[in-house]
């Protein structure tokens, strides 16, 4: 059998495999959620969502129309369907003999993946091959959504199976390649956030350009115990952060330690790229107590902030730090006022009776 079908990758990125007078088979906008946040995703097991658009047109009337399309997200095909026509590929057909109704000898390899409650890609694939006439062809049905929203071929040669291998390997890849561009542009923004001062370790706000403000949000202290924090490792061939927690025991320079289960763990600064404190829940802390706790974090500069600075420009300088230390909630037009009361109450306390 001749080659029928063909593999196009347009200036848009669109990965097409096409007849070219009947169908035609569109992937596009792929964004990959591998099984760690802070992880490069490879082709092979790394990715837990993957979304995608699949769109099915048919030639009529002198023009391509769009007959069916799908968005996929939870449960997408396409990875598994790689690997089946990678296998079929490399199967040896004779290791699968059986006779048709006229006793003829032949070989049959089925594979469908899809299941019932799919309702995003379907794609079915089988291989035949005669053992009387040596003739070798294969069966597909790619369907976006379910088993009736598809399109069926009874027989397509292996020229067309390896330009559908090519379109699906690319456009696996392109999505890869894009999420971890991605990936290393936030790696390299996330480095920007950190700075260690006064011995502690602040997160800084960034501007529209991700450049530092100088405005700290978020302030970590000799002590403070840490439920986990995402750092590049020192590997650069790495795919993925190490995680950690313990409890934060310096932070000078461009290095903190963080005191582990398994001993003392260096971590530059530069590699950070996300820390979850052990929570100070407001609704377990009174005024007092977070008062004390955050008169604590005070360096000699932010102290000298206190004695000079009127509460409401203090109330400007300290909210964010004071709301992400005690994960003081303000999901509501209440919840906020019931912020600026307790921020205003600790900013108050702190001048009236530490300085």
């Amino acid at each position: 059998m001749t080659r029928t079908f063909r593999f196009v990758r347009t200036s848009d990125n669109q990965f097409i495999w096409t007849d070219d007078k009947n169908y035609k088979f569109v992937w596009e906008n792929p964004r990959f959620f591998p099984y760690d946040e802070y992880m490069l995703c490879s082709e092979d097991n790394t990715i837990l969502h993957y979304y995608y658009l699949f769109k099915i047109y048919q030639f009529c009337d002198g023009d391509w129309k769009l007959i069916n399309t799908t968005s996929t997200g939870w449960y997408p095909r396409l990875p598994s369907f790689q690997s089946i026509i990678h296998d079929f590929i490399c199967t040896n057909i004779t290791d699968y003999a059986t006779y048709n109704s006229k006793k003829q000898l032949y070989y049959e390899l089925t594979c469908s993946y899809s299941e019932v409650e799919n309702d995003e890609d379907f794609y079915e694939l089988n291989r035949f091959f005669r053992a009387d006439t040596f003739q070798e062809w294969y069966s597909i049905r790619l369907g976006a959504g379910l088993y009736q929203n598809s399109v069926y071929f009874k027989k397509i040669s292996f020229e067309d199976l390896l330009e559908l291998q090519d379109c699906i390997d690319s456009f696996i890849l392109y999505g890869c390649e894009m999420h971890n561009q991605a990936t290393l542009r936030e790696y390299e923004i996330n480095a920007r956030k950190y700075i260690c001062k006064n011995h502690k370790l602040y997160i800084q706000e960034l501007d529209e350009q991700n450049n530092p403000t100088g405005h700290d949000i978020e302030v970590f202290c000799i002590g403070d115990k840490i439920s986990w924090i995402y750092a590049l490792p020192e590997d650069k061939q790495a795919t993925r952060c190490l995680r950690y927690s313990g409890t934060l025991i310096s932070a000078e320079n461009d290095t903190i330690i963080i005191d582990t289960e398994k001993g003392k763990k260096n971590i530059l600064i530069k590699n950070i790229q996300y820390i979850h404190p052990v929570s100070l829940d407001e609704e377990k802390l009174d005024i007092s107590q977070m008062t004390q706790d955050f008169y604590q974090t005070l360096s000699e500069p932010e102290l000298k902030d206190f004695q000079e600075k009127s509460i409401e420009s203090l109330s400007e300088i300290y909210a964010d730090m004071i709301i992400r230390r005690y994960h003081i909630r303000i999901y509501s037009e209440h919840l906020k006022e019931n912020a600026i009361s307790t921020i205003t109450k600790i900013i108050s306390e702190i001048k009236q009776n530490f300085i």
